[in-house]
């Protein structure tokens, strides 16, 4: 009991989002599973300054950042392949095909005989 009215004790902040013109915090509470977290503006953890300084920094400083790539057509595949394979096992770009652009892009089909056309992606 914190001035006389019952309080728990916050574990730490899981997630943020604005409401209104102020921000609301999921709490995961000591000693209560997850799924009994609750949505509390700030002014409810007057009490819990620390782990609101510490979700705060580390909201400021992310450990990873992640980086969205573009999708690629399946006739760049082979391409970026061959720029980027060491030197000794590259073979001439239009000899090699590592993908059927009209199959799946993650479904390799070997090396192939026929020349492909490489503004298109496809064999000729």
């Amino acid at each position: 009991m914190i001035g006389g009215a019952e309080e728990w004790e916050v574990e730490e902040i899981v997630k943020e989002r604005n409401v209104g013109r102020g921000k609301q915090y999921l709490v995961k509470w000591k000693c209560w599973p997850h799924s009994k977290n609750t949505w509390e503006p700030s002014r409810h953890l007057t009490h819990a300054k620390k782990v609101l300084r510490d979700w705060q920094r580390k909201q400021s400083n992310p450990d990873t950042c992640i980086h969205l790539l573009p999708t690629l057509e399946a006739g760049h595949w082979d391409y970026l392949i061959h720029r980027y394979k060491p030197k000794d096992e590259r073979l001439p770009y239009p000899q090699r095909q590592l993908f059927d652009p009209y199959e799946n892009v993650f479904t390799p089909i070997g090396l192939v005989d026929e020349d492909i056309d490489p503004r298109e992606g496809v064999m000729s």
